[in-house]
């Protein structure tokens, strides 16, 4: 921009000159990014660090499905992260907010500048996910799902080998889109904290070379009821429960929403912090 002066009675002389990035998102920033018109807790203005990393990580995609996907895709393969074995959050932390206690957030600066070999969990990729997509427009929410459920075999981020979890996962976390308002099972599942089998058998032993490795980008959360019998039917690259949970009661029917109190599935934006 050039930036001119003029005296009245007098030739404008140019004063100035200023350079500007200019941001083009799909949409307005949503929780917790925003104007905070309302004074709501989790909304900040957008961090011009988070746009940068978040446009350049969706650079060419003219959708919201395709930039959360995108998105996904660049915190599970470009950012060297690797999970923890200890399931324990890295940038997840605790921010003590006046005359609400204690709330989780998610450290932004603490992101930002880690360096040397990173160690992650479910928690810090749903937030990952969430927080990057949300400043360019998506809508998507941090789900939890949990009841200590067994697996199918999967590749979690960072890893080399598929590995089947038979102990049981207490809890599992998510970005998901439409967890505000859509039936639960409806929703999409964007995690970038795993590579599923997308195969029809998830479960069954098998060479490495004869599994499908599927990142969940977009994936509908189930195509099942909760409560439906198992053994289920699989449909390869379809129903984000059925392949990443054993197919019998120690999984599918222990993979589900955590609710609250009403029984409403429990869906939370974290704060950024920073």
């Amino acid at each position: 921009l050039e930036w001119t002066v003029q005296i009245r009675g007098e030739p404008a002389d140019t004063a100035a000159v200023s350079e500007h990035r200019v941001y083009l998102l799909l949409s307005r920033p949503t929780p917790p990014w925003g104007l905070n018109e309302g004074g709501a807790l989790h909304v900040m203005y957008a961090d011009t660090r988070a746009l940068d990393l978040a446009c350049k990580w969706a650079e060419g995609h003219a959708t919201l499905p395709g930039a959360a996907a995108a998105v996904t895709r660049a915190v599970n393969g470009e950012l060297g992260l690797r999970y923890a074995e200890d399931n324990a959050p890295r940038f997840i932390k605790d921010m003590r907010v006046p005359g609400v206690g204690s709330v989780k957030s998610f450290d932004l600066d603490a992101f930002l500048t880690a360096r040397g070999e990173v160690f992650v969990n479910s928690e810090d990729c749903a937030a990952l996910v969430a927080t990057f997509s949300n400043i360019l427009g998506c809508s998507l929410s941090e789900m939890r799902i949990g009841k200590n459920f067994t697996c199918n075999f999967i590749k979690v981020i960072g890893g080399d080998s598929w590995e089947k979890d038979e102990e049981g996962r207490e809890y599992h976390e998510v970005a998901m889109e439409g967890a505000e308002g859509s039936a639960f099972n409806d929703c999409l599942v964007y995690d970038a904290s795993l590579h599923l089998d997308g195969s029809a058998t998830p479960g069954a032993e098998k060479e490495p070379e004869e599994r499908q490795p599927l990142l969940p980008a977009g994936m509908r959360f189930s195509n099942y009821a909760d409560t439906f019998k198992v053994p289920r039917a699989i449909v390869e690259n379809r129903s984000y429960r059925e392949h990443l949970a054993s197919n019998d009661t120690s999984g599918v029917l222990k993979c589900l929403n955590v609710s609250d109190r009403n029984g409403s599935p429990l869906y939370k934006r974290k704060p950024v912090r920073r």
